[in-house]
């Protein structure tokens, strides 16, 4: 697909696939199933072609049930396939990466160059400073017709175990090893072990299935094997981003020019010191320092919360307990917020 750099398709299929906001796939394997600890999807292009990858860690539970990462996904890519291409979906995904391209920060020298003449051998001069980052042209014909590539016939799956010995993994299978690296390893015809589950995901992908008998399969399937479900079985598809910024103002773009003779550090990476701001009536307590601009190239804002208490020097050290609790609380606040900002930063 790199010759189709102007539509760029798998952007839409990697956002798809790779989403982890609310009810995504990602949160239904890892947080609802218990199947995954993380889900990467990356693409591997050369000149024979492309392989899109489905990267999942898996769980104990995952572990000794690895079909069922396959149940979830076929399911999935049937939703997908039935929906259609989503082009407010495309549409916004392209605004952002316009976005990320229009204010990226300058890249080195060095790695410039060698990027850009690495892309003179697969775009013309005249694209090679947006190929790779910006999507020009909606062309949701082709990224349909990318979504119908993804079946079982063309699939290849590797388990990787390290555990693996020839009573378990191994067991009445010919095995080899790896040269060079003296891997072990064996390979199996999907279609021939598992021609059922195969048979099934074809006929969601083709529609002769029903969401609603999609649904029920799921729910026996993962009943039949004593698993609990937390959550969604079927993940859904994201839906558009929005308010995604198509003009940023630069009026006050720059932060005050500082004396480089007698200026501290700091204040030559961000600009002059931030002022300290009125919180108003309901925060007397509360203390804003505000610093306008910036420095960068690029206007993005990061914004970090930070709960502390005030301590006086007669106050007693913080006890491990209670360092412990506050490193949990926080790990399952990221965990619990992280999905539902995933449009809200880049």
């Amino acid at each position: 697909v790199r010759k189709e750099f102007a539509s760029s398709p798998f952007a839409y299929l990697q956002y798809v696939l790779g989403y982890h906001g609310v009810d995504s796939i990602t949160r239904v394997l890892q947080d609802s199933l218990d199947l995954a600890t993380s889900v990467q999807v990356y693409a591997d292009m050369d000149s024979t072609g492309t392989q899109v990858c489905f990267h999942v860690a898996l769980t104990e539970l995952g572990a000794r049930e690895p079909l069922l990462v396959l149940h979830v996904l076929y399911a999935y890519l049937s939703v997908v396939r039935r929906n259609g291409v989503d082009t407010q979906l495309y549409q916004s995904i392209a605004d952002i990466q316009r976005l990320r391209w229009d204010w990226q920060e300058p890249g080195g020298p060095s790695g410039t160059a060698s990027s850009l003449a690495d892309s003179l051998t697969e775009v013309p001069w005249q694209s090679i400073l947006s190929a790779n980052g910006r999507i020009d042209e909606l062309n949701p014909s082709l990224v349909e017709s990318l979504l119908s590539m993804l079946s079982p016939s063309r699939m290849n799956v590797a388990y990787v175990n390290p555990n693996a010995t020839n009573d378990t993994l191994f067991k009445d299978l010919n095995v080899s090893t790896l040269a060079h690296y003296g891997v072990q390893y064996a390979v199996q015809e999907f279609w021939e072990q598992w021609p059922f589950e195969a048979a099934i995901w074809t006929a969601e992908l083709d529609g002769s299935v029903s969401a609603a008998e999609i649904q029920a399969g799921m729910e026996k399937a993962f009943k039949r094997r004593g698993i609990q479900v937390r959550g969604l079985l079927v993940p859904v598809p994201p839906k558009p981003i929005q308010d995604v910024p198509k003009y940023i103002p630069q009026d006050y773009m720059r932060a005050a020019s500082v004396d480089a003779s007698n200026a501290s550090l700091e204040a030559l990476s961000f600009g002059p010191p931030p002022e300290l701001q009125l919180a108003g009536e309901a925060g007397r307590d509360a203390r804003v320092w505000y610093r306008a601009g910036w420095v960068t190239k690029s206007p993005k804002a990061s914004i970090r919360i930070l709960l502390r208490p005030y301590t006086q020097p007669t106050d007693k050290e913080v006890s491990a307990v209670d360092v412990l609790r506050l490193l949990i609380y926080s790990r399952l606040l990221s965990e619990e917020m992280e999905p539902k900002m995933v449009d809200l930063t880049a």
